[in-house]
């Protein structure tokens, strides 16, 4: 695996979230870990309406076909509150697609 391939998919991530057209608060940033071969984007985008998402991802692989190592996207309405959030933390160990889930509300 090419460690600047990964960045350049990140890039297009990135490129993707800016088209939903909110503004980035944090980041984003785009790090790579030449030891481990991974790239991790981090960010959060401001809404409009006063929502928000943050995302990170830990990926690795080609970006044809990349392995998420580790992600999370929260989705928080203008109060502050999840609507929803994705992540794949190993610790529902009953969901049907282990360790992939969705958060829903608070």
């Amino acid at each position: 695996m090419h460690t600047p391939e990964i960045e350049l998919y990140l890039q297009r991530i990135v490129t993707r979230l800016d088209e939903l057209g909110g503004t980035f608060i944090e980041g984003p940033d785009i790090d790579l870990d030449w030891s481990e071969s991974v790239g991790i984007l981090s960010t959060v985008v401001l809404f409009h309406d006063g929502s928000r998402l943050a995302a990170s991802i830990v990926s690795a692989g080609p970006s044809s076909f990349p392995e998420w190592l580790d992600y999370r996207f929260q989705f928080m309405d203008a109060n502050g509150d999840c609507v929803f959030r994705y992540d794949n933390s190993p610790y529902h160990l009953d969901t049907i697609y282990f360790p992939h889930h969705k958060h829903e509300g608070k």
